[in-house]
């Protein structure tokens, strides 16, 4: 049985080298064989971001039976569903919302949802909102990897476009 230590090894590996549906299959593994270890959530992250949204969905789904109100969990499923289950979705992303009032990207994403409700000027000031915490981060050096391009796109949204090149290029 491989030590719960050369599995996360092995993982971290996977993720450096870009192989996203590699290091989700390790995850599982771990999962498997070390249950108190793993983070469902992270699981569905890398299978999202190796293109299977179907298996991201099913972990984001099991990280939910284990915490309901993981914001991250429900924002994910929210987001993942939009095609297949708008309705859905909206009520996870309000979900999120009503958990997380304060996260960027769970703000940008309820504003979508918002703006197709239409309502379309209280997605506008929440982008506004967003894309306002979104710079301070900036300019205190503290924006995540995944942000750069969230916020990038929000600026270029709001028509901020020579700002939204600046942080692409951050």
């Amino acid at each position: 049985k491989p030590t719960l230590q050369s599995l996360r090894k092995l993982q971290e590996a996977y993720e450096k080298a870009g192989n996203n549906f590699r290091a989700a299959e390790t995850m599982e593994l771990i999962a498997e064989l070390y249950p108190a270890s793993v983070n469902f959530n992270s699981i569905g992250v890398l299978y999202d971001n190796a293109g299977d949204r179907n298996k991201a969905i099913e972990f984001y789904e099991l990280a939910l039976q284990q915490s309901p109100n993981n914001q991250h969990a429900v924002f994910n499923l929210g987001t993942s569903l939009k095609q297949k289950n708008p309705k859905l979705a909206g009520e996870l992303l309000s979900k999120a919302y009503d958990l997380d009032p304060s996260d960027c990207p769970i703000m940008r994403e309820y504003a979508k949802n918002l703006e197709s409700k239409g309502n379309k000027e209280e997605a506008d000031q929440l982008r506004q909102k967003a894309f306002d915490k979104y710079m301070n981060k900036w300019k205190a050096n503290t924006l995540r990897d995944f942000e750069y391009s969230w916020f990038s796109n929000l600026a270029d949204y709001l028509g901020k476009s020579s700002m939204a090149k600046d942080i692409g290029s951050s």
